[in-house]
């Protein structure tokens, strides 16, 4: 009894409530700061968001792409380039055929209002996109016999870096795109595509870079966070995210959770430029590899693939069904049944790795969102994780002015 008291309280603990201060406003657009987190209210057209997360976040912005410098220099040489600027002009050539042109919009608005250079945003894109294909991170959706009530929870560890100091520009970006779904991002200033996140449908993102083959790796394709964006605004089911990755231009090794509430039910995709899966629970083609964990109501991804032709060729650069994929199974097999937002709060802490940089936990059911983004050279994973309802952060307003 008195360790079930304790672990309560320290579950108590590691949720902060929300308390706003606010801080400026551009248009429709305004910032705000709750228990030390920059929230971004952006709303409107490509034009109007873009301006207005330029001029809000401006000095983050231009903080963000001077500190990304190392780090795109140490990817160019990973990458065998001698020199990191004419090697990322040529990614981002090849990754905006494939850029939804509202995107492209956005990016440059977003330039003029924090006054960078679009050519500086467009490199730090093709960066992330470049370095990102050479990470891990894990996910895992839960809900129905799994979880307390039958509500859907869900993780998403970005196990990038922490080095690069992005932690210091950490945002969470509550957005209303003119004609499209609301959605809510943990981000980083000067980003226009998302890698986290959850919509006003509930549809909650899970990615992992999962690695691939150079043969089935190229940057002719849509941007992983572009892509993700998309699925946020328009896609209602997890059934149409995972047909949205399927006939996209794809760049290289991804995998991807979708939760989907209102249908109960999540898919996970795997794919590369040349190839592409979806699984949903129980899947029994999940089920013919030795390694893979299948349960009703779970599906559970790292950096592997579940696909046993696939793991038997070797046709993958991956670490297989690694120890977080297998400490996820064995975790949520123990708790199945009792899984709820504290209990994935745990699980999530126990596999993140030495790049946690952010660690979001959702509960799709409820629309609501635990963040925990790194401190310093602490990792996300041993920090706070502040919890919001979707439901407050859309219905905030500006003070007036």
């Amino acid at each position: 009894m008195r360790r079930f008291a304790i672990v309560t309280f320290l579950a108590f603990c590691l949720v902060l409530p929300a308390q706003a201060e606010f801080i400026a406003k551009h248009g429709k657009g305004w910032l705000e700061k709750q228990q030390g987190l920059l929230i971004l209210h952006v709303e409107g057209t490509p034009r109007e968001m873009g301006m207005q997360q330029g001029a809000l976040l401006k000095p983050h912005i231009k903080a963000l792409i001077k500190g990304l410098e190392s780090e795109a220099a140490a990817l160019a040489k990973e990458m065998g380039a001698a020199d990191a600027g004419p090697l990322l002009d040529t990614l981002w050539n090849q990754l905006a055929a494939h850029t939804p042109t509202e995107y492209i919009e956005e990016a440059a608005w977003l330039a003029n209002g924090a006054d960078v250079s679009v050519t500086d945003l467009h490199r730090m894109f093709a960066a992330v996109e470049a370095g990102e294909i050479m990470r891990t991170c894990s996910s895992f959706c839960a809900w129905g016999k799994a979880t307390v009530g039958g509500k859907m929870f869900q993780i998403r560890n970005l196990d990038y870096t922490i080095d690069a100091g992005l932690q210091d520009h950490a945002i969470l970006v509550v957005a209303k795109p003119e004609g499209k779904f609301k959605f809510v991002a943990p981000s980083y200033a000067g980003f226009v595509g998302v890698v986290s996140g959850m919509n006003e449908k509930g549809i909650a993102l899970g990615e992992i870079g999962a690695g691939a083959g150079v043969a089935e790796r190229n940057f002719n394709g849509i941007p992983m966070p572009f892509l993700l964006r998309r699925i946020l605004e328009t896609c209602d089911s997890a059934e149409k995210a995972a047909q949205m990755v399927q006939s996209s231009p794809r760049t290289a090794g991804f995998n991807f959770v979708f939760g989907d509430p209102d249908h109960q039910t999540a898919r996970a995709t795997e794919s590369s430029s040349k190839y592409f899966a979806a699984y949903g629970d129980n899947d029994p083609e999940e089920a013919k590899a030795a390694g893979n964990h299948v349960m009703e109501n779970v599906i559970i991804r790292a950096d592997g693939v579940a696909d046993a032709k696939r793991i038997a060729e070797a046709k993958h650069e991956t670490v297989g069904q690694d120890d977080r994929y297998q400490k996820m199974a064995s975790m949520i097999r123990a708790e199945y049944g009792t899984i709820d937002a504290a209990k994935a709060r745990a699980i999530s802490r126990a596999v993140a790795m030495t790049g946690s940089l952010h660690c979001v936990v959702y509960n799709n059911t409820d629309r609501e969102i635990y963040v925990a983004n790194a401190v310093g050279l602490t990792r996300a994973c041993e920090t706070v994780y502040l919890h919001f309802r979707l439901a407050d952060l859309f219905a905030a307003q500006a003070p007036a002015s």
